[in-house]
C-alpha cells in the first residue's frame, strides 16, 4: 500500500514533535541544577561528611584538643602578632607531644628562621 503525503508528512511531524519535546526536557532539567560556585563542578553542600575520626594521641588530634593552629590556616584572629606560648611538635624520637614555652620557642626558630631542630611542627597553641 502507498502511502500519501499527508500521511508522510503527518510521521514526520510527529518524530519532530517528540523530537523537541525531549530537547525541551533536557533544557530543563538542566536549568532544574543548580550551578556550583566551588570551581570544581560538584557542589558539595548537602554532601555528608566522609572523615575519620581524630585517632587519640594523634598529631591531628593534639591539634584540635589543644585549639591550636597549623601554618596553613593561619592563628586566629586575637593571636595575630602574639607569640604562641605552646605548640604540638614531632620530637626527633617520633613521639608527638604539646609543649611549653622552652620549645615552642625551637619551634618558632624552625618554621621561621629556617633552623633544623629536628622537630616537625604541627601546630602553635596559645
Amino acid at each position: 500500500m502507498r502511502r500519501t503525503v499527508w500521511h508522510q508528512l503527518r510521521w514526520k511531524l510527529a518524530v519532530g514533535l517528540i523530537a523537541a519535546a525531549y530537547v525541551v526536557t533536557l533544557i530543563g532539567m538542566q536549568a532544574a541544577v543548580p550551578a556550583p560556585d566551588n570551581g570544581v563542578g560538584v557542589d558539595l553542600s548537602n554532601m555528608p561528611t566522609l572523615a575519620r575520626p581524630l585517632t587519640t594521641g594523634s598529631p591531628a588530634a593534639l591539634v584540635v584538643e589543644h585549639g591550636c593552629w597549623t601554618r596553613a590556616e593561619g592563628p586566629p584572629a586575637d593571636m595575630v602578632g602574639v607569640l604562641p606560648g605552646h605548640s604540638v611538635v614531632t620530637l626527633p624520637n617520633g613521639d608527638t607531644v604539646y609543649v611549653g614555652a622552652d620549645l615552642t620557642g625551637a619551634a618558632l626558630e624552625q618554621e621561621i628562621n629556617g633552623v633544623d631542630n629536628g622537630l616537625i611542627v604541627r601546630g602553635f597553641c596559645r
